[in-house]
């Protein structure tokens, strides 16, 4: 995804739900390199920690939930 297109809907996004481990990497990276505002946001992200593991070790902040 063209990160122009991800600029247009992350500032608006709360949460993302039920997302694929794709998804997640992929939101993750675009948060983390869009210029849309002046200062880089800090990005959390929550998974399993199996198929999870891309996002959880781009965002600043990542927990793996284990059961």
């Amino acid at each position: 995804i063209e990160q122009e297109r991800i600029d247009k809907i992350w500032p608006k996004l709360r949460v993302l739900a039920r997302s694929s481990p794709t998804d997640k990497h992929t939101l993750v990276k675009g948060i983390i390199d869009s210029s849309v505002l002046e200062q880089r946001q800090v990005v959390a992200v929550t998974g399993d920690g199996t198929n999870d593991g891309p996002a959880l070790k781009k965002a600043d902040v990542g927990f793996a939930m284990v059961s």
